[in-house]
């Protein structure tokens, strides 16, 4: 009797390790399940612990449960990417994210001269959008960034002692490169990328005052090649939203020209010097996959 149904179809076993198995079901007990391979129907007789059985699906269309719901809907979900990658897989994320930065080196640090650091941390906003490139592990990505920096109003230069009233910095633009991706598994995965692109450099307003005398630097603006270098990790969630933490470091090095100081005696004085401006960021944000 066995035999004979056999001719009909095939049994299919999914474990709640993933594996499915085409089978053909000859007893399920308290606490074990007895099966033949499709393969090998004349073959010997396969026994499996209940434990390790997710779900049954047989051949007249009838399914048996086994395990947690909320895993056989996970596992089908497996299943269906895996037989229509093109329906299922998207073809990247649009994303928002935000954070803090850290200004490091010459751009974070005060030292004595007119060459230096005022930066303080403050906050990273960005739009990303990443397209996967065919099925392999490399996308193409692309980002708006703005970077606002806090200023240190302490004043090293030449040992003046004065009061000090600085603007916020900035370093905002568009970039373009690409993405390397490693799949911890089929939700999560972590990804390294390098980007370039050109960005404006604002260095701040600057206004020094001594009882004696003033003077006011202003703000300058200009563009500038950067290059950004970071590392991410992502979540897929189960309504097409996914979940972002970002790590990046960024350089730039602008040279601002004809910077002009008004002094109180209406003097007017012109300056140029280079700036680099290097900073760590930590964002977090979420995205949607599209098709």
């Amino acid at each position: 009797m066995i035999v004979s149904l056999t001719a009909f179809g095939q049994d299919l076993i999914t474990t709640t390790e993933g594996q499915t198995i085409k089978a053909k079901v000859l007893e399920i007990g308290l606490d074990e399940i007895k099966y033949k391979k499709y393969e090998n129907l004349e073959g010997p007789t396969y026994t499996m612990v209940k434990s390790k059985v997710l779900v049954i699906y047989y051949e007249n269309g009838t399914t048996e449960l086994f395990g947690n719901k909320s895993n056989i809907v996970e596992q089908e979900e497996i299943a269906n990417a895996i037989s229509n990658p093109c329906e299922t897989s998207p073809r990247g994320i649009i994303s928002y994210n935000i954070g803090a930065n850290l200004p490091v080196g010459k751009f974070g640090l005060i030292y004595e001269g007119t060459e230096a650091g005022y930066a303080l941390p403050f906050v990273t906003i960005e739009f990303n959008l990443v397209r996967h490139i065919g099925e392999s592990s490399f996308d193409f990505c692309a980002s708006s960034r703005a970077n606002v920096f806090l200023s240190d109003e302490t004043f090293l230069g030449y040992g003046i002692d004065a009061d000090v009233t600085r603007g916020p910095w900035s370093l905002s633009g568009t970039m373009v490169g690409g993405q390397y991706n490693y799949s911890i598994n089929n939700r999560e995965k972590v990804s390294a990328r390098v980007m370039t692109g050109l960005v404006a450099a604002t260095k701040s307003e600057m206004m020094v005052e001594k009882p004696t005398y003033w003077f006011k630097e202003e703000r300058v603006s200009v563009f500038t090649p950067t290059i950004l270098v970071g590392c991410g990790m992502s979540a897929n969630t189960k309504k097409n939203l996914v979940l972002l933490l970002n790590l990046d470091f960024q350089r730039a090095y602008p040279t601002f020209n004809s910077i002009e100081s008004v002094w109180n005696n209406g003097m007017r004085t012109w300056d140029t010097w280079s700036q680099p401006m290097s900073f760590l960021s930590l964002t977090g944000g979420i995205g949607v996959n599209f098709n």
